[in-house]
């Protein structure tokens, strides 16, 4: 799919070897990733879907230029399990919730949603992009879209260290 100013791209990514499958299925566009269905056997020798990623977003983008992972559909029991008892423990917040919800790094719900198995996906990402120093995940926001709250999306918003720490040295900029 296109438009006038940007092109997108769906890709898809399998293994058909003899061992266990894998497969990547997502949408890059400039500056974002949509990752909309993975999965990779433990037991598999094939790369690791943080591989997958960064190899799908280099065919049409220079890496850097990444801003936001989009996980549409959110169906991984592990994260939803951990987000619905995420949003039960903050007060006055109720899962599925219409308003998104911005979580950031200094916050146990962020290390919380981080520690599950999208969490750790992307995570894995940003440390096999560009190794460690110099990108960040500078927050994760969860949202339902409109009427489906029952289909959860999750943003990652991406950050160069260097931009974060000139924000904590000066915070008027």
């Amino acid at each position: 799919m296109s438009n006038a100013n940007s092109t997108y791209r769906s890709i898809s990514i399998t293994q058909r070897d003899e061992g266990p499958p894998v497969w990547w299925i997502g949408r890059t566009g400039p500056g974002v990733i949509f990752i909309d269905d993975i999965f990779r056997s433990k037991r598999s020798d094939d790369p690791y879907i943080s591989e997958f990623t960064k190899a799908a977003y280099k065919l049409d983008f220079p890496l850097d230029s990444l801003q936001n992972i989009f996980v549409p559909n959110v169906n991984e029991m592990n994260t939803l399990s951990c987000i619905k008892k995420v949003y039960k423990s903050c007060e006055g917040l109720h899962y599925p919730s219409s308003t998104q919800q911005i979580w950031e790094p200094s916050s146990s719900e962020f290390s919380a949603l981080l520690g599950t198995g999208i969490g750790k996906v992307v995570a894995a990402f940003v440390l096999c992009a560009w190794g460690q120093g110099r990108k960040r995940i500078a927050r994760i926001v969860t949202f339902h879209i409109d009427a489906n709250v029952h289909k959860l999306y999750m943003r990652f918003d991406l950050e160069d260290i260097w931009q974060y720490a000139l924000s904590l040295l000066s915070p008027g900029l």
